[in-house]
């Protein structure tokens, strides 16, 4: 019954902070098949190949990583935290999972995302993992 108004008060502009960049040079590796947990830390390259999984284990601290690989049906799973990392690479059907109720924040510079059928914590809920990306994101179909 009453009209709206403009009370010309305006949220404060929002500005990304300097992305922070791993100054690591340790790389790891899941081959074929494989598993492997890591603690959250700083990283140089961390690559999951054909059906390999890693984990993300939580540590209280946040993680850097100068480029995550995703090959082919692969799993990366993340425990709660905030993950800086500057390039991300998804193949066709890998899979993003976000341990338990655990809430995740990744933030990344350079992106892959836009490969078919990337699976992005399908038995989770939309709270649980925010995307903050300093590039355009697009996503692939499915």
């Amino acid at each position: 019954s009453q009209q709206c108004e403009d009370s010309g008060n305006r949220a404060n502009t929002f500005t990304l902070p300097d992305f922070q960049k791993s100054s690591s040079n340790q790389d790891e590796k899941a081959d074929n098949g494989e598993s492997l947990n890591l603690p959250q830390s700083s990283y140089d390259k961390v690559e999951a190949k054909y059906q390999a999984s890693i984990r993300f284990t939580q540590n209280s601290q946040d993680t850097f990583i100068k480029e995550l690989k995703a090959d082919e049906s692969s799993t990366i799973t993340f425990d709660a935290g905030v993950y800086w990392i500057e390039k991300i690479t998804l193949k066709y059907r890998a899979n993003i999972v976000i341990n338990g109720n655990d809430k995740v924040i990744l933030i990344t510079k350079e992106k892959e995302l836009n490969n078919n059928e990337v699976s992005y914590n399908v038995n989770g809920t939309a709270d649980q993992l925010v995307i903050v990306a300093y590039e355009d994101v697009e996503f692939g179909y499915k």
